[in-house]
């Protein structure tokens, strides 16, 4: 959960190199199993940016309050009503 936390806190700040290392740590049985399919296979040609926009500009929300169902962290409760980062980054 840590990746996908600082992925959505993060994004506008985040450079290219490091969304790529948090997208290559998510994970994605929880990922697939809130949105009910693998955003991977939906796009197979996306690459790690664009599965990072989508996660976070598209579905950041829905992922998160999940997360608050299984994870005891403070800053997921904190996360709960992000300002979700404008889209795409600049």
């Amino acid at each position: 959960m840590e990746a996908l936390i600082e992925l959505i806190d993060s994004y506008e700040g985040l450079s290219d190199e490091r969304i790529t290392e948090l997208v290559s740590q998510l994970d994605w049985n929880f990922i697939s199993t809130v949105l009910g399919f693998d955003p991977r296979e939906e796009d197979p040609d996306s690459g790690e940016i664009e599965l990072a926009e989508f996660l976070v500009c598209d579905v950041g929300d829905e992922l998160l309050e999940a997360a608050v169902l299984i994870v005891d962290d403070p800053r997921i409760n904190y996360l709960v009503e992000p300002e979700i980062p404008s889209c795409p980054r600049p």
